[in-house]
C-alpha cells in the first residue's frame, strides 16, 4: 500500500502526558461526501428502474390491448352482431384492470341503400387501470340483418 496514502488517514492525537499517538480512521467529511456520492447514484439506478417498470407496462398493454380488442370483435362476428348498439364489460380475473366498450351505428348513403346487407361501423376500445391506458379499434363491415345460416337456406330456395 502507498506510505502516502496511509499517512493521509493516520491523524495525530497528543495527550496531556506529552505522548503522541497515530489514530487511524477517516475524519467526519470524508464520510459525508461517501455517503452523498452513494446517495446520488442510488437515486440515478432507482431512476432507471422505475423508467424500466413503466416500459414493461406499457409494452404489455401495447402488445396485449389488440389481442383482447379483435377477440371482443370476434365474439360479436360470432353472436351476427344481433341488437348491438352499444356493449361494455371487463375481462374478468383473466386480465384484471382491462375493460373494454362496443359501440355499432348503421352508415347511411346512397351507394349504402343499393347494397344487399347495411354497412355498420364497430368501434371497440380496450382500456387499462380506469382509463389510464387505452386502445381503439374500428371497423366497417357488412351485416346482414339475418343469420346467415337463413340467408344461405333462403338463397337455395325449397328442396
Amino acid at each position: 500500500m502507498n506510505v502516502l496514502g496511509i499517512a493521509s488517514r493516520m491523524r495525530c492525537v497528543k495527550f496531556e502526558t506529552g505522548e503522541v499517538t497515530l489514530k487511524s480512521g477517516f475524519t467526519f467529511i470524508e464520510v459525508l461526501m461517501a455517503v452523498s456520492i452513494l446517495a446520488i447514484l442510488l437515486v440515478g439506478v432507482h431512476k432507471l428502474q422505475s423508467q424500466m417498470v413503466s416500459m414493461s407496462r406499457t409494452t404489455q398493454f401495447v402488445t396485449l390491448a389488440p389481442l383482447l380488442a379483435q377477440s371482443i370483435m370476434a365474439d360479436m362476428e360470432r353472436r351476427n352482431f344481433k341488437d348491438i348498439q352499444k356493449d361494455s364489460g371487463d375481462f374478468g380475473g383473466a386480465y384484471p384492470g382491462y375493460v373494454w366498450s362496443l359501440s355499432m351505428e348503421t352508415l347511411e348513403s346512397e351507394v349504402q341503400k343499393k347494397l344487399a346487407y347495411p354497412m355498420k361501423k364497430i368501434d371497440v376500445s380496450v382500456s387499462f387501470n380506469k382509463g389510464e391506458r387505452t386502445y381503439h379499434l374500428k371497423a366497417c363491415r357488412f351485416v346482414p340483418d339475418k343469420p346467415a345460416a337463413e340467408t344461405q337456406s333462403n338463397r337455395l330456395g325449397p328442396i
